[in-house]
């Protein structure tokens, strides 16, 4: 393996293994939410530590009701500890003070959350429809220092069957022992912004305004 090769010492691997939640009610809203019991992180491709403290509370994914038919109930065992990661962070991201910040972070975390999903027991192709469904919820109407607010009806579920022939963006990562600049290549970045675009056209379509 060439030093290009040569995984960080600490890469695409949780810490610890796993999560641990407890059942929590939320006072705002009276839904069923959990709350981090240990300190837990992610380590992306590129060794960078994605870290959520202890006593986080978390909804698990943020799936829209009329999309867990086909993603997984946001507490899927499957993807609950990348979904506690990038719940935390995709909050971070709504606080900022200006869209183009917040749409940076928010990508960040989206990006760090495919690869998650990948580690915490996702094939390619479910941990690209779950970062299809996040890339939705980012072009999700926004206020600066709010949650971004989910859209529930049956024209998000269409906007998503529309999206099923999107080129995975990310299929040059099968080695993920490999150097994390893939996540970071122009060619990422550019499948992106074509996802977003094709995101926004078909919204544009339907009763979704992004």
């Amino acid at each position: 393996m060439t030093s290009k090769q040569a995984s960080h010492p600490r890469s695409n691997c949780f810490e610890p293994d796993r999560s641990i939640l407890q059942p929590m009610k939320d006072k705002d809203n009276n839904q069923n939410t959990m709350t981090l019991y240990i300190d837990f992180s992610f380590y992306d491709p590129d060794g960078k530590r994605w870290h959520v403290p202890k006593g986080e509370p978390t909804d698990g994914a943020s799936i829209p009701k009329v999309l867990w038919t086909v993603l997984g109930h946001p507490f899927d065992p499957d993807f609950i500890n990348a979904a506690i990661i990038h719940d935390h962070f995709c909050r971070e991201a709504d606080n900022s003070e200006t869209r183009e910040l917040r749409n940076k972070l928010r990508k960040a975390a989206d990006v760090m959350f495919y690869y998650a999903c990948k580690v915490d027991g996702c094939s390619r192709v479910k941990a690209f429809s779950m970062f299809k469904g996040v890339r939705i919820g980012a072009s999700m109407p926004w206020t600066p220092g709010q949650r971004t607010e989910t859209i529930e009806n049956e024209d998000v579920r269409i906007l998503y069957s529309k999206l099923d022939k999107q080129k995975n963006i990310f299929e040059d990562d099968a080695d993920l022992t490999q150097s994390s600049s893939a996540h970071q290549s122009v060619d990422i970045e550019m499948g992106i912004e074509a996802l977003d675009q094709a995101i926004a056209i078909e919204a544009s379509k339907l009763h979704v305004d992004p």
